[in-house]
């Protein structure tokens, strides 16, 4: 069964004489973690059928392999030994996309992560989450190869396995050699079972010749409100550009396009701090940092309340009204009065 399983089976005793049996059970060496009940002797004699019963769950921490539990049966005449047993699964490690990456980490389909030229090794970018049902066993990152791609070399990569996050960072700030594209495979493996992941990382060029116009800080929003659109621009570059965020994050409830186009309608007041990488179509890239201020919403101001601009109270429904026109036509009075 796979780790973390339910356990729910029964073993039932029964001898064709009849006779009274006795049982003698010899558990697992290695205790079955999970289990809250499983087979004990029986030491009087007793009538069958008698039910063997083990109930609980096969808990992830336990080590993979068999749990094996040795049953004699004896009726007074002759006696029969069985072996019981439950097998807990070694299952490989599984492997999923990081918040904000594409891909799955197959040949076919490798995670992908962008950098650009002069990033510093300090900027780390977490690939995957990567688990094992066996908990008790240690994962391991092994074998990082460098097996294709378009740059020339460069400083390279580091990728670690911490606390079941894979993630990448520059091995030293990155140059021009680096730019394009990187192409690595390494394996996981829990002691037995491995896997391996597949990464591709894109290296942009960073010329410094594209520059994003918009000033900082950008238009602020309000809670709730529909926010008016913001695009941003670049020049320098050979266009189309294309537009991410690099860092930080734009306030709850927005969101920037591949065009450039900040929309949304924000859900929180502040202010958020974040940077905007643009990406021409030659894979120069260029970066600005901005700040957006969310405002509350107002408290609303003075004003009749919806009274009907203040010109009846009192009395009760219904009510007649009465326009009188200025004789120049330069303004109206609207009266409302009561009827009788």
């Amino acid at each position: 069964m796979n780790p973390g399983a339910a356990i729910n089976d029964t073993l039932v005793v029964t001898d064709t004489t009849p006779d009274n049996m006795t049982v003698d059970v010899t558990a697992p060496g290695t205790a079955l973690t999970g289990l809250t009940a499983e087979p004990a002797d029986i030491a009087a004699p007793t009538a069958g059928p008698i039910n063997l019963t083990w109930t609980g769950t096969a808990a992830a921490s336990n080590t993979p392999g068999n749990y094996n539990w040795t049953i004699d049966i004896n009726d007074g005449t002759s006696s029969t030994v069985i072996t019981a047993r439950i097998i807990v699964v070694d299952v490989a490690p599984q492997h999923t996309a990081a918040t904000g990456i594409s891909g799955d980490g197959s040949a076919g389909t490798p995670y992908l992560a962008t950098y650009a030229q002069n990033d510093p090794p300090s900027l780390s970018v977490n690939l995957a989450n990567v688990s094992d049902a066996n908990t008790g066993q240690t994962l391991n990152l092994t074998n990082v190869l460098r097996t294709g791609g378009t740059a020339a070399g460069g400083s390279g990569f580091t990728y670690s396995l911490v606390g079941g996050v894979l993630s990448v960072a520059p091995s030293a700030t990155l140059d021009a050699n680096d730019v394009g594209t990187n192409i690595y495979t390494m394996d996981v493996d829990d002691g037995t079972n491995t896997v391996t992941i597949n990464v591709t990382i894109t290296v942009l060029g960073n010329s410094g010749a594209i520059t994003i116009t918009n000033i900082s800080p950008l238009a602020a929003g309000t809670v709730g409100a529909v926010y008016a659109t913001v695009t941003l621009t670049a020049t320098g570059g050979t266009g189309p550009y294309t537009y991410s965020v690099l860092s930080g994050a734009l306030p709850a409830g927005l969101s920037l396009s591949p065009a450039g186009d900040i929309t949304g309608t924000p859900t929180t007041a502040g202010t958020a701090n974040f940077t905007v990488r643009a990406v021409d179509s030659l894979n120069d890239s260029g970066t600005k940092a901005f700040s957006l201020t969310v405002n509350a919403p107002s408290s609303g101001s003075g004003g009749g309340d919806d009274d009907d601009g203040g010109c009846s109270s009192g009395g009760s429904a219904p009510y007649s009204w009465m326009l009188l026109l200025g004789l120049l036509g330069l303004g109206a009075l609207a009266i409302r009065t009561r009827r009788a």
